[in-house]
């Protein structure tokens, strides 16, 4: 199993995919946002791409719009 992404913190949102889609099929989404609750707790994750490079020289390639582009 190998653990893949674009390999930077908050390079993407729910919300850029939402808008992104809505884009691309000539929608404008409605996002209604949901107060926070109690002491929220920031975080960040990162893909880790180590061992895929090491082991299959993977390299991320595909940008996002591209990426969800060819799913539609």
């Amino acid at each position: 199993m190998y653990n893949l992404g674009g390999g930077r913190a908050n390079s993407l949102s729910l919300r850029r995919v939402v808008e992104t889609v809505g884009r691309m099929i000539d929608i404008e989404p409605v996002i209604e946002e949901a107060a926070p609750g109690p002491a929220p707790t920031p975080f960040n994750y990162v893909s880790d791409l180590t061992r895929v490079r090491a082991e299959l020289g993977w390299r991320p390639e595909v940008g996002v719009e591209e990426g969800l582009r060819s799913l539609l």
